[in-house]
């Protein structure tokens, strides 16, 4: 059996073996999974800010939003999200300079007191204005850029309390090859909380660290508490040819996790998502046969990777408990691409580009839907929306007001 180091360098050699021809530019394009802010046009929740001493004066891409508790008066909504600016942080003197090959760097939030139809950018107490930040150590798991990938409410410790699971790589250089090497490309996944419902943030350190025997990186994850005492994670990876997503499941609120492998394959040759699944949203539905904080049934809206330009769409999966802490997942072949750019919904507003970083939140009460999600075009990064107001997830209308 190889040693862990050369097995993510053989990993890494397959990126040049499957794509010998593809220039580096074209190769990190395949890795994307790609102030007050009213609704500037139908759809659009969040874009880079203007100021350039912000973040994100560059990108805002993978929100993870929030709606507001029982117990929240205000109706406060937030959204978490990372972006940067033209570069990822600097680490030591080892990296001055990191050029990014992702949206990461910095997390950031906004909030919302009219239901999430405008959004106000609060400005944070870690640099650029972001409330977590790289730290800039380049031996630091978390040292060069981090994005947040999902935020847990500790009902059980108080209503302020939250746990985020982020992702971050590190101010050390990955080889991909003889000529090609990237910073930052060695993601995994750890923990913070906040103690006054999101506004700062502390580290508790890593949770899930990198399996070579899964790809170059473990990241984006998502969170489920599926019932007291079993906690589920779905993230992804990426060996050098395809993407996938795996599963792993914690018996302690979060603080370690036993992998449990792969949860869905790529589609068949030719197929939207041949080359694989990225980012992905997993929302908890009650089963009939079960009290509704005992979720058995999954709704998956998962990122497809076509193999011919590497154009990224949102697909549907569904996925179930069997009962001794597993689970499985299958794919919604019926409906093809639920959303994507210059089709159906998002029409005309999003044209073109790539769809992904998607994130669901359900209404308790009517059942409706909201699918979350970032576009991407050249160097054009948006936050949008779309509603299913009957629940179903193949059915959607763009956000032009949710009153």
């Amino acid at each position: 059996k190889q040693p862990p180091a050369n097995r993510v360098m053989i990993l890494a050699q397959r990126v040049m073996l499957s794509k010998s021809c593809m220039s580096p530019i074209a190769l990190l394009l395949l890795l994307l999974p790609p102030w007050s802010h009213a609704l500037a046009r139908p759809g659009v929740l969040l874009s880079p800010s203007s100021q350039s001493n912000w973040f994100d004066s560059v990108t805002v891409a993978h929100p993870v939003v929030l709606p507001p508790t029982h117990n929240d008066d205000q109706g406060e909504w937030q959204c978490f999200y990372y972006g940067r600016g033209d570069s990822w942080k600097a680490c030591d003197d080892e990296t001055p300079s990191v050029t990014p090959f992702l949206p990461t760097g910095w997390i950031g939030r906004a909030t919302s007191q009219d239901g999430g139809h405008s959004w106000t950018k609060q400005a944070g107490t870690e640099e650029y204005h972001s409330i977590l930040a790289p730290t800039g150590v380049a031996t630091d798991w978390d040292g060069a850029h981090i994005g947040v990938g999902d935020i847990v409410r500790r009902s059980d410790l108080d209503q302020d309390t939250l746990d985020m699971f982020y992702f971050g790589g590190s101010g050390q250089s990955v080889s991909l090859g003889p000529e090609m090497s990237f910073v930052g490309l060695d993601m995994q996944i750890g923990r913070a909380r906040s103690t006054d419902g999101g506004l700062t943030w502390q580290r508790l350190g890593l949770c899930l660290e990198l399996s070579p025997e899964e790809g170059l990186f473990c990241a984006f994850p998502k969170v489920c508490v599926v019932r007291p005492g079993l906690w589920r994670m779905v993230y992804h990876s990426f060996d050098g040819v395809t993407w996938t997503p795996y599963t792993a499941v914690s018996k302690d609120q979060g603080v370690t996790w036993t992998r449990q492998g792969a949860i869905l394959s790529k589609g068949d040759e030719g197929s939207w998502d041949d080359r694989g699944i990225g980012c992905r949203a997993v929302l908890p539905i009650p089963s009939k046969d079960n009290e509704k904080d005992h979720p058995q049934e999954y709704l998956m809206i998962y990122e497809g990777v076509d193999s011919k330009d590497g154009r990224h769409r949102l697909g549907v999966a569904y996925g179930k408990e069997d009962g001794a802490d597993g689970i499985s997942f299958q794919k919604d072949r019926g409906c093809g691409p639920i959303l994507e750019s210059g089709q159906g919904p998002l029409g005309s507003v999003f044209e073109k580009g790539q769809v992904g970083t998607p994130y669901l939140v359900r209404d308790e009460g009517s059942g409706a839907l909201r699918l979350y999600f970032v576009c991407i075009h050249e160097k054009t990064f948006e936050i949008g929306c779309v509603i299913s107001e009957t629940g179903d997830p193949t059915q959607w209308e763009l956000i032009t007001s949710f009153e």
